[in-house]
């Protein structure tokens, strides 16, 4: 008898995020943040429960008859809420709520369109920013989510998503901690940051300054804030070094080899290689929508993970061939040196776009 019943009947039975997961299922996520995130979000939904009933059975008797209302009732509603509901302002306030046939719009990452509640019109109103014709399928945005999250909140994940991205943890220094913190503070970084997010073809300049620093001698400290004192421009104003510098060739390839490292460590918890997913995909036509996805999540995971791999071990392989050719050459002298540096300007310097592309092209899928 609900005006609500039409709507009801056509709700999903299963909604296929991970908080449904099996425990074979959730194993096929070890080794991503996402196996964690999970189980958080799972412990969530049981404290919820544990604090909402039977309190509103006992409040609201009515609405909540305590027979019904059980945890995989409560489970059930909640992903309801969590993969179909929409916020909104509505007299000042955010508002959740519910919008039938507003959640059917499939998720693209680059459909340009907007909503609201219409206040006049006592109404939700979606707006496309962009022409469609006749026939083509009308995307919603659910805005810069990447497979982890859509697949966490939503239950799907999309191809090549421009938005994946894993997370390095910031690293640990062993000694002159005052300093480090103050050369830190002084760039405008946080010393106390946990972690730096990385999506595929970037390396953050804000990560890499804090690993040269955490990696650096007590020697190179000192060199380095001796060269990098405020120094006045023309127009008397104080010139900020970039937080981008370098503070030496022995620095550039510890922290480097550092990258390289933590890398290596993230990718060896995952059970299965890079290789071994691509080859599942490839030829498992039979595998499930939850073995699917998950293989799709991890994998885009660890195609960054192989970026910064290639990165680190390129241009580790770049600065040891500089350095040997410098030092070693019988013919090293300060015409060489010279020559060496105009080459490296005009000719290397202009080429690491092409080495970022070829790092980049390493770790894309084969097929």
């Amino acid at each position: 008898s609900s005006k609500w019943a039409p709507y009801l009947k056509v709700l999903p039975t299963r909604f296929h995020t991970t908080c449904e997961y099996s425990m074979p299922e959730l194993r096929q996520l070890q080794g991503s943040v996402l196996e964690e995130e999970t189980v958080a979000r799972q412990k969530l939904f049981y404290n919820e429960f544990a604090a909402l009933f039977p309190l509103l059975p006992q409040k609201y008797p009515h609405f909540f008859k305590a027979e019904l209302c059980t945890f995989i009732a409560y489970k059930y509603a909640r992903l309801v809420v969590q993969t179909r509901a929409f916020g909104m302002h509505v007299d000042g306030r955010v508002i959740v709520g519910i919008v039938p046939f507003g959640d059917m719009f499939n998720h693209h990452p680059e459909a340009k369109v907007s909503w609201k509640y219409d206040h006049a019109s006592n109404s939700f109103r979606m707006y496309t920013e962009e022409a469609y014709t006749k026939g083509s399928q009308i995307f919603n945005n659910y805005g810069p989510r990447s497979n982890r999250r859509l697949l966490l909140d939503f239950g799907f994940v999309i191809q090549d998503n421009p938005f994946d991205f894993i997370e390095i943890p910031a690293p640990v220094s062993a000694d002159n901690f005052v300093q480090k913190n103050q050369i830190l503070e002084e760039r405008g970084l946080d010393p106390g940051k946990r972690s730096f997010s990385v999506r595929l073809g970037e390396i953050p300049e804000e990560m890499m300054f804090t690993i040269r620093v955490a990696r650096a001698t007590e020697e190179e400290l000192t060199s380095y804030r001796r060269s990098t004192q405020l120094a006045p421009s023309s127009n008397g104003a104080k010139l900020v070094p970039h937080f981008n510098s370098s503070i030496s060739v022995r620095n550039e390839i510890a922290a480097l080899g550092w990258l390289q490292s933590t890398c290596d460590a993230l990718v060896g918890k995952y059970p299965d290689s890079y290789e071994d997913d691509v080859s599942l995909l490839q030829n498992g036509n039979s595998l499930s929508r939850a073995l699917t996805n998950s293989i799709l999540v991890r994998l885009a995971e660890k195609r960054i993970y192989k970026f910064l791999q290639s990165f680190a071990t390129a241009h580790t392989d770049l600065l040891n061939y500089f350095t040997r050719y410098l030092t070693t050459n019988p013919l090293t002298n300060s015409r060489l040196s010279l020559t060496s540096a105009e080459y490296m300007r005009n000719v290397l310097l202009p080429l690491q776009r092409t080495i970022l592309e070829t790092a980049v092209a390493e770790a894309q899928p084969r097929n």
